[in-house]
């Protein structure tokens, strides 16, 4: 199998907010060491509208693929 493409984390997270802009949620993160990130993880999403979390503690990566945003031959990389 061939190499994969690196995908940054930046372009991969306005890749899902694109796609989530849609629903009017968006994918959110917290910093590293804030009250909120034991209890939310990383990154979570947050719909507008109704003014809530969605889901909590998402791997970005693997959402990048089930929203289809993030192709079988792109990986995420640092950075």
């Amino acid at each position: 199998m061939g190499r994969k493409v690196p995908v940054a984390e930046r372009a991969l997270v306005a890749r899902i907010n694109r796609v989530l802009a849609k629903s009017d949620e968006g994918l959110r993160r917290c910093r590293d060491g804030s009250r909120a990130f034991s209890e939310l993880g990383r990154y979570y999403t947050v719909n507008f509208n109704r003014n809530l979390i969605v889901r909590k503690d998402h791997d970005l990566e693997e959402l990048g693929r089930e929203l289809n945003v993030l192709a079988d031959f792109e990986t995420l990389t640092a950075g």
